[in-house]
């Protein structure tokens, strides 16, 4: 069975690709002490939380739909390949942000590296996928 991708997935997927930003953002946390409590925009702003936190099942779900087609053409390999290098490469991203912002913040990243040899540190971030960094 041939899947070819559908013009309303693809927009749903780029909308939730949106979304899981804006909760990466601080933006979505402050929105709800921004508001007055109990008013109309403080339920406006607690609503619109919940809705982009449905943004990261709804983006695997739609790619997962796709995935039985990579599965029949036998390409498996070739999507992890994609994954992990994407992994890695948000890894690096990050580490360099952290290390910048900490060298800026306390003029060394000594602490910093002290944090990362750390056993605790390399067990949250294999088993609980905490970010080592920061």
């Amino acid at each position: 069975m041939e899947k070819r991708n559908k013009i309303y997935l693809e927009i749903i997927r780029v909308v939730a690709i949106f979304l899981v930003i804006v909760n990466h953002t601080p933006s979505c946390q402050l929105l709800e002490y921004v508001a007055p409590c109990g008013g109309f925009s403080y339920w406006g702003a607690l609503f619109f939380c919940e809705i982009v936190k449905m943004a990261v099942p709804l983006f695997f779900m739609i790619t997962g739909y796709y995935y039985s087609n990579t599965k029949e053409h036998k390409k498996e390999a070739k999507q992890l390949g994609k994954i992990l290098r994407l992994t890695i490469g948000a890894i690096i991203i990050y580490a360099c942000y952290s290390f910048g912002s900490h060298w800026i913040e306390h003029g060394n990243v000594h602490n910093l590296l002290q944090s990362l040899v750390d056993v605790k540190t390399f067990v949250h971030f294999l088993l609980l996928n905490v970010a080592p960094f920061g």
